[in-house]
């Protein structure tokens, strides 16, 4: 018992921080298990245990028609370049905002040394 007190007091500055860190990681281990054990329950009762969900296309999705050559089903195939583009326009457009708040971050806080 001496020994645990005198590690608790080298590795925390307050009495009970160690407990409660154990307390956490065995309380997230338990609650994991028994979320799975739930999951599982559950599955087997509602009868969806080889259940995978197919997603469809929204119907915005536009794209050009191809046969998958591994399944053989029909998929709609959007062209790389003009995704990348779109990946490029939308992170310019996010660092043009973060530049403009950052510059009206910085603008408030300098504002009232001016004044």
């Amino acid at each position: 018992a001496g020994g645990l007190h005198f590690l608790m007091k080298c590795v925390s500055t307050h009495n009970y921080d160690t407990f409660f860190a154990v307390f956490l990681v065995l309380w997230g281990v338990f609650f994991m298990k028994s979320w799975k054990r739930k999951n599982c329950r559950l599955a087997m009762l509602w009868d969806v245990l080889d259940y995978e969900e197919q997603e469809s296309d929204r119907p915005q999705f536009w794209g050009e028609e191809r046969i998958d050559p591994l399944t053989n089903k029909p998929f709609t195939y959007y062209p790389k370049e003009q995704r990348s583009l779109k990946y490029c326009v939308s992170i310019f457009v996010i660092l043009l905002i973060m530049t403009m708040v950052v510059v009206a971050t910085l603008a408030v806080f300098s504002l009232p040394q001016r004044l």
